[in-house]
C-alpha cells in the first residue's frame, strides 16, 4: 500500500510546476556580461546593467529584433523553462528556452526561436551570463557591447 502512495509523491513532485511572472528569474542588480553563441553567426557578448525590480533576462540575447508576451515560466527540476510568442519583421516566432544557475551571480541556457512554417530556420542561442560588479560607468537598463567605445566596464570602469 505504501508503495503506490509513494509513487505518486514522487511523480507529482517530478512535474513541471508553473511559476507565477513575479518569480520568473530575477539577476542580481548590478552589471552582468552576457554572452550569447548561435550556429553561423558571430559569438556576442554585451555588459548590461540591471536595476532593481521588472527584469527580463531575453533583453538583447537576440540580434533580431521581435515584439513578445510576457514569457510563461515552469520550474522542471533544476531547469527553468519559459516560452512566448513573438512577432519580428519575417512573422511569427515561437520563443521556448530553459535556464539553469543562481541569477544571483550566474546563469546559463538554450534560447530556441522557432519560427511559423515557412518564415525561416529554426535558431538555437546558447547564453550565459555573470555578474561583474555594481553598475557604475552604465544605469539600470543601459548596455554595451563588449570593448564597445574602448571601454571594458568590469574594470575600473
Amino acid at each position: 500500500m505504501r508503495a503506490p502512495a509513494l509513487l505518486a509523491v514522487l511523480l507529482l513532485a517530478a512535474a513541471p510546476v508553473q511559476v507565477a511572472a513575479a518569480d520568473a528569474p530575477q539577476r542580481l542588480p548590478g552589471l552582468w556580461e552576457v554572452n550569447v553563441n548561435a550556429a553561423g553567426e558571430p559569438e556576442r557578448s554585451f555588459h548590461l546593467c540591471v536595476g532593481a525590480g521588472g527584469d527580463d533576462v531575453f533583453v538583447h540575447m537576440d540580434a533580431q529584433p521581435a515584439e513578445c508576451e510576457p514569457a510563461r515560466w515552469q520550474r522542471d527540476g533544476a531547469w527553468l523553462r519559459a516560452e512566448s510568442n513573438c512577432r519580428s519583421a519575417a512573422g511569427a516566432v515561437l520563443r521556448s528556452a530553459r535556464f539553469a544557475g543562481d541569477f544571483q551571480y550566474n546563469f546559463q541556457g538554450e534560447v530556441s526561436l522557432r519560427p511559423a512554417a515557412g518564415q525561416g530556420a529554426n535558431r538555437l542561442l546558447h547564453v550565459d551570463g555573470r555578474r561583474l560588479a555594481p553598475c557604475k560607468a552604465l544605469k539600470p537598463g543601459e548596455w554595451e557591447l563588449k570593448g564597445s567605445n574602448g571601454r571594458n566596464l568590469n574594470l575600473g570602469q
